[in-house]
């Protein structure tokens, strides 16, 4: 599949699977309070006040202004003889509606959450390079066409455990793909230094070192397409088998109707040669069922300390 067939990914935020789930909603709902990885974290808000109703009076300063000189204008003579009046009470309402509007802003929960877990989750277009985000993209997609597969939904692979391991995997992926991200960005840098004979040989062990786990990774996303695939072909199988039970839970009503009409012994025949053909259908779904299994348990498992990505 090539990328420009993958699903759009790039905005949507990797997150780690131990953030606490409230937390992890709040981070998906807000991405744009999300700050990069590679950013320093960012600083709790401090409470202050606001004055919405102020607010409201700058930004219609000049409407406000053209009333005021209107009203001047054209009440100048009741307004020189009560103009303590008419002062005090603008005054008074302004002040009152000042008050009334006035709140005390603090730190939400949504920024709260950005900030307590920065660095538990990946931005992809801000965290990884265009390599790393189109391997990311695949892994995700694996993932999304393993949790919509019928067979998942309905718990025929319980066992797997994909709502706990899926998310377990992505994210050990995110976050060694935007570990391969630095660590490609400071070689590419350190290529174009002038460096002596030591320095390009050290250089060029590292490239090897990234190299093999640049293959490692993808190798862990081939499994994860994989077991994706497996999926699938027990789907198809899961698929046919039902509409074959179908049939067969209208195979009494057949029966009676072939009694009922000639008692043809070849209607008899052909409903048990269907239901033998279900059977084999069956055994074929229960044996792509198995290799999806066998397949899910392939999956390198969730590490006990998912590697983080050295200090930007």
């Amino acid at each position: 599949m090539s990328p420009s067939d993958l699903p759009d990914f790039r905005h949507a935020p990797v997150i780690d699977p131990e953030v606490p789930a409230d937390d992890q909603t709040l981070l998906t709902l807000h991405p744009q309070l999300l700050t990069p990885a590679t950013y320093p974290a960012p600083a709790k808000r401090k409470a202050h006040w606001e004055f919405p109703f102020l607010d409201w009076l700058r930004r219609r300063a000049i409407v406000l202004s053209i009333f005021a000189v209107l009203f001047l204008f054209l009440g100048a003579r009741f307004i020189a003889r009560y103009i303590g009046i008419v002062l005090g009470v603008a005054v008074l309402a302004a002040s009152v509606a000042t008050l009334a509007t006035a709140r005390r802003r603090g730190e939400t929960k949504p920024e709260r959450a950005a900030r307590l877990h920065h660095g538990r989750y990946i931005l992809p277009t801000a965290d990884l390079d265009e390599q790393a985000q189109e391997l990311l993209a695949r892994a995700r997609h694996a993932a999304d066409r393993v949790v919509q597969a019928r067979v998942v939904r309905d718990g025929w692979l319980d066992p797997v455990d994909n709502a706990v391991t899926l998310p377990a995997q992505i994210w050990e992926i995110a976050a060694t793909l935007r570990t391969h991200t630095e660590l490609r960005a400071r070689h590419s840098t350190m290529v174009r230094t002038k460096l002596g004979k030591e320095g390009r040989q050290l250089l060029k062990e590292q490239a090897k070192a990234l190299s093999r786990a640049e293959t490692s990774v993808e190798a862990r996303v081939r499994a994860l397409e994989g077991y994706a695939a497996r999926v699938e072909a027990a789907q198809a199988r899961y698929h046919e088998w039902k509409q074959l039970q179908t049939l067969i839970n209208d195979r009494q009503t057949y029966l009676d109707l072939e009694a009922e009409t000639a008692r043809d012994e070849h209607g008899t025949a052909q409903l048990t040669e269907l239901t033998e053909q279900a059977s084999t259908v069956e055994e074929a779904f229960r044996a792509r069922l198995a290799e999806a299994l066998d397949a899910g348990k392939q999956l390198p498992p969730p590490a006990d300390d998912t590697p983080r990505p050295p200090p930007a």
